[in-house]
């Protein structure tokens, strides 16, 4: 997944790009409240941008 550039280690992804809008819909209609956090850097190979991403969904508590 690409995306405009943005802080590392922002978890603020969810709400500036909306790729993920369908993800949260998903964890939210399960009874997730808090949307999950996003980390990415960016990779610069043979001329070509891309950003390595990582998704964290933190565990409900009624369901670790």
């Amino acid at each position: 997944m690409a995306a405009p550039g943005a802080p590392v280690a922002s978890n603020t992804f969810l709400a500036l790009f909306g790729t993920p809008t369908l993800l949260w819909r998903v964890l939210h209609s399960f009874g997730y409240a808090e949307p999950p956090r996003y980390f990415w850097s960016e990779v610069v190979t043979k001329g070509q941008q891309w950003y390595n991403i990582r998704v964290t969904v933190l565990a409900r508590a009624d369901h670790p």
